[in-house]
């Protein structure tokens, strides 16, 4: 499967999870960055607390007007999310789409992807379906 790094994109996961559930799917797929909660541990259990600041609207948006401005002039952006906690990085992205969303998310896309998957977004970036990897 080609990696979307592999065709030239910057890839951010940024959610308001934690990173112990984000960080494996963000290294399966290649992606550069992940942005999230981070849960506090101790003596290896989890302790219910957080470290850190939690990522919220406001750190959604930040974070993508950030890579944006490291990735210099000309750069595009797409966002996906489904909350109104997504609709400040949906309406800053070039192509903010609504994945599954309620209706507030909804009106504030660009699109929407109402299919239980995101194959439609693979699509919608040109990527070939034979370069897809299932499952």
């Amino acid at each position: 499967m080609a990696t979307l790094a592999a065709l030239g994109t910057r890839t951010v996961l940024v959610t308001g999870g934690f990173h112990h559930f984000a960080d494996p799917v963000a290294e399966m797929l290649g992606f550069h960055r992940v942005v999230g909660n981070r849960l506090a541990v101790e003596g290896g259990k989890l302790t219910g607390g957080l470290i850190g600041p939690i990522t919220d609207s406001a750190v959604k948006a930040a974070v993508l007007r950030d890579e944006l401005a490291g990735l210099g002039e000309g750069a595009h952006s797409l966002a996906t999310g489904d909350g109104a906690n997504d609709i400040p990085m949906i309406e800053a992205a070039t192509y903010g789409f609504a994945y599954r969303a309620k209706p507030k998310a909804r009106a504030a896309a660009n699109g929407r992807v109402d299919a239980a998957d995101l194959t439609a977004v693979l699509t919608l970036l040109g990527i070939p379906r034979d370069s897809w990897r299932e499952g």
